[in-house]
């Protein structure tokens, strides 16, 4: 696979494009690619030039939408990723199917994943997994060692995960050195 990459005048990606290409013959197939063909880049800037987001768009080689993914800063926990996927005509057929449309994770600053939610194309919690999971939180202590996660169901409660645990707490003396680490199920019980 080979690609094409445009960058506007702050050198930052705006297109990029991939393409089939032979090895024998060195001609290109674009239209042999299954999935993503191309991207499509937008950049949010404060007023002093500091990035705060951005948009990537994901087109199949007909140039249909695949799906956007979309990052903003969030000045008191880190990033916000999103991701939108479309309808497919599937989807548009089977109305009652659960399937996400909606995507939406959080990270701190450290990178750590602190928060993933998933909806559908109404705006409700759809689960995944044979867990009914829709929600997952987590936090980070600063040696980027787990110390907490939970599962939530659509209600909003507390539910257990395929493990059979709804939270797990641990502490840590250092990097790599849990102090303690606990397992509680839907119940609050220790599991």
């Amino acid at each position: 696979v080979a690609a094409k990459v445009l960058f506007n005048k702050n050198k930052e990606r705006y297109d990029l494009k991939f393409f089939a290409k032979s090895k024998d013959t060195g001609k290109y197939y674009p239209e042999s690619l299954e999935g993503i063909s191309r991207m499509k880049y937008a950049f949010d800037r404060n007023k002093m030039g500091d990035l705060q987001g951005f948009t990537a768009e994901q087109y199949n080689y007909n140039e249909e939408p695949v799906y956007t993914h979309g990052l903003e800063l969030d000045e008191e926990n880190g990033w916000e990723f999103t991701s939108l996927y479309p309808l497919t005509e599937e989807d548009k057929k089977d109305k009652d199917k659960k399937r996400i449309r909606f995507q939406r994770q959080k990270f701190d600053f450290n990178g750590n994943n602190i928060l993933q939610e998933y909806f559908d194309d109404k705006g409700k919690p759809v689960a995944i997994g044979s867990a009914e999971i829709t929600k997952t939180i987590r936090a980070w202590d600063y040696n980027g060692e787990k110390t907490l996660e939970e599962f939530y169901n659509a209600k909003g409660e507390l539910t257990n995960n395929e493990y059979g645990y709804a939270r797990y707490t641990a502490s840590y003396l250092g990097k790599g050195k849990p102090v303690s680490e606990e397992y509680f199920g839907s119940d609050g019980k220790l599991s």
